[in-house]
């Protein structure tokens, strides 16, 4: 169902430790966690930059 499908995960350490990132990788997924090594002040400052939220 997922084999081959990009998937990024944006979600928090504990999600992933749970096993968010075990279980997609498992289904077939090619997981990215492109945030994972920055602090997360940085991930804070680049969800602002890069988001749009004007529609919200």
């Amino acid at each position: 169902m997922l084999r081959g499908k990009e998937i990024e995960i944006h979600a928090g350490e504990r999600y992933v430790k749970f096993g968010l990132e075990k279980g997609l990788k498992d289904a077939g997924a090619l997981v990215h966690r492109p945030l994972a090594n920055y602090s997360f002040g940085f991930q804070l400052k680049w969800y602002k930059e890069t988001l749009d939220t004007s529609s919200l």
